[in-house]
């Protein structure tokens, strides 16, 4: 019976996983149309995220963090591009850091994407000098060449090692990644303590919920959870489900305001 159950497992995982990447559509825009897309948000000045990288005390490197949302952020899509959440992710690892005794850390990320998030809390590590693994789930391919949906595209399919090719030395020192599916994989994570876990899934409650559920259980006091999208008007049922789960199990809420159609929430375990 159980070489059954491991047939149909099998049989899952190849026929799901292997097609998660339809997901994300070729990048039809030409370079220097993206190119316009990326230096107009640049150039855009989001002034709740200066005051707390200001009294966060850290700022991520301009270059740097410019250089990787224009290869990983500016997609072809209507809605408006915005990657100041990269910004506060790093800032706020900095500051963890900088109020908690750790030699060695742990970040979850739900939503790894192309990894820009994952990059940008990578680079807080090796700017902290602080050992340390991020974990990142996603159930877009690892290894299959495929289309991402940024600038990547007009060179051709490329796996996700070939996307990140400039960042090998942050992405080997530093992240895991894993094809993974919340609603039926969470079960399957068991982890030491989660200093700081970083939330962007698929943006459905059911999902939330039982990625709240998991990582709950392995923090501490001081420890982190970052929520991207977190709208009352956009994600209604997100809103409600982070906003209960603060409330029931004891996280205190900084709420980032970016610009008018999306907030981040930093939740701190009590």
């Amino acid at each position: 019976m159980i070489k059954v159950y491991k047939f149909f497992y099998y049989l899952f995982n190849k026929l799901y996983f292997s097609n998660t990447y339809k997901l994300l559509k070729k990048n039809t825009k030409k370079n220097h149309e993206l190119h316009k897309i990326w230096l107009y948000e640049k150039e855009a000045n989001y002034e709740n995220v200066n005051k707390f990288e200001k009294l966060a005390g850290f700022t991520i490197d301009n270059s740097f963090f410019h250089k990787l949302a224009y290869l990983t952020q500016v997609t072809d899509k209507k809605s408006k591009i915005s990657y100041a959440h990269g910004r506060l992710l790093y800032s706020s690892l900095r500051k963890y850091f900088k109020d908690n005794i750790v030699k060695n850390i742990l970040i979850l990320e739900v939503g790894t994407a192309r990894g820009f998030s994952s990059l940008c809390m990578a680079k807080a590590l090796e700017d902290s000098q602080i050992d340390g693994k991020i974990i990142t789930l996603d159930i877009l391919p690892l290894k299959k060449k495929i289309f991402w949906n940024c600038k990547s595209d007009l060179d051709g399919k490329k796996n996700r090692l070939n996307l990140l090719s400039e960042y090998l030395n942050l992405v080997k020192k530093y992240i895991i990644f894993i094809q993974f599916d919340t609603f039926s994989d969470y079960e399957k994570i068991l982890a030491g303590r989660v200093n700081f876990a970083f939330i962007d899934g698929n943006h459905e409650a059911k999902n939330l919920r039982l990625e709240l559920k998991l990582i709950k259980e392995y923090q501490e006091k001081g420890d982190i959870i970052f929520f991207d999208d977190y709208s009352a008007k956009i994600f209604p049922s997100l809103y409600d489900e982070i906003n209960n789960f603060c409330d029931k199990f004891h996280y205190s809420k900084e709420i980032i305001k970016i610009n008018e159609s999306r907030s981040n929430l930093i939740a701190t375990k009590i």
